[in-house]
C-alpha cells in the first residue's frame, strides 16, 4: 500500500507517467521493445483521456508512422496547459527516425546504435512528467523496477553478453563462419 501512495495514482495522468530513468533504461535493455510500450500506453492514454479514435495497438507497432504525431499532440497539450513543451516535436521525432534508419545502414553489431534513438524520446517523456505534475499531481511517474522489468534486463544482458562473446570470437583469427 505505501509503494502505491509514492507511485500516486496513473489514472489522474494526462499521458503515460514513467520516469525518464526508467524508460531509457528499460528501452536500451529491452532492445527498444519497451519503447513500443511506452508509445501504446501513450495512444492508449490518449484514447482513454481525449477520446480520440485511434488503435493504440496499431501505432505502436508501426510507430515511425505515428512518432511525430504523438510528440505533436504532447506539445500541443503542454501548450494548452500554458506549459512550455522543452523540446520541438519535428525535430526530436526526425531525430529518432533518422537514427532508426541510419542503424539499419550499418554492419552487424553496429546495429545497436538503435539504441540510442531513446535520446531524442526522453526530452519528450520529461515533458509528459511536467504535464502530469501540472495538472495531475497525484499521477508521479513509475520509477520502480517490477520483477517482470528486472527479468527482461537480465535476459536482455545476457543475450547481448552471448551476442558480443560471439562478435568477439569471429573477430578472432581462424575462426570458421
Amino acid at each position: 500500500m505505501e509503494q502505491a501512495d509514492k507511485q500516486g495514482n496513473p489514472d489522474q495522468a494526462v499521458f503515460y507517467p514513467v520516469s525518464t530513468r526508467k524508460l531509457a533504461l528499460m528501452s536500451m535493455f529491452s532492445y527498444l521493445l519497451y519503447l513500443h510500450f511506452w508509445f501504446f500506453a501513450n495512444w492508449y492514454y490518449l484514447k482513454r483521456k481525449a477520446g480520440l479514435r485511434v488503435c493504440p495497438f496499431w501505432r505502436s507497432l508501426v510507430l515511425v508512422a505515428f512518432t511525430y504525431p504523438l510528440f505533436h499532440l504532447i506539445a500541443d497539450r503542454m501548450e494548452e496547459a500554458g506549459l512550455e513543451p522543452g523540446f520541438r516535436p519535428g525535430r526530436q521525432a526526425l531525430l529518432f527516425l533518422l537514427i532508426q534508419y541510419f542503424s539499419m545502414l550499418l554492419p552487424g553489431f553496429l546495429k545497436l546504435f538503435c539504441l540510442f534513438g531513446i535520446l531524442a524520446v526522453l526530452p519528450v517523456q520529461a515533458a509528459v512528467n511536467r504535464l502530469n505534475g501540472h495538472l495531475a499531481p497525484g499521477a508521479a511517474p513509475n520509477a520502480r523496477f517490477t520483477r517482470l522489468n528486472r527479468l527482461m534486463v537480465l535476459a536482455s544482458g545476457l543475450l547481448f553478453g552471448l551476442a558480443a562473446l560471439r562478435g568477439l570470437l569471429e573477430a578472432l583469427p581462424g575462426t570458421v563462419e
